[in-house]
């Protein structure tokens, strides 16, 4: 009984509601349902962009590493290129100021 009485009671409370406040609130209904679809549209939207974006990202990191990685390489092949000529032209060196002191060397004793 109080079960039917509630149901009776939110029913009169719907009709005169539905009175008074029809179709604005039908309209405001629409709208929100209109809302709701934009923001889940944007965020999908938003959510693809982000996922572009990110990958670019990642591209640009691996190509900007990858190009790194080229120029210390070529750095350390010419580092190496060079202390192997220095150390060629220190060995010359000390192989010439031997020479030299032999030569001086051999000129003392004639």
């Amino acid at each position: 009984m109080i079960m039917q009485e509630q149901t009776t009671s939110f029913n009169k409370l719907e009709e005169v509601k539905n009175l008074i406040f029809g179709q604005e609130i039908k309209d405001y209904n629409e709208q929100l349902r209109q809302l709701r679809e934009n923001v889940a549209k944007n965020r999908s939207e938003l959510l693809a962009k982000v996922e572009e974006v990110k990958s670019h990202l990642a591209m640009a990191v691996q190509n900007t590493e990858q190009n790194l990685l080229a120029r210390i390489r070529a750095v350390q092949e010419a580092t190496d290129r060079e202390l192997q000529r220095q150390d060629k032209a220190h060995i010359s060196r000390k192989a010439f100021s031997e020479f030299l002191a032999k030569l001086s060397e051999q000129l003392s004793r004639d």
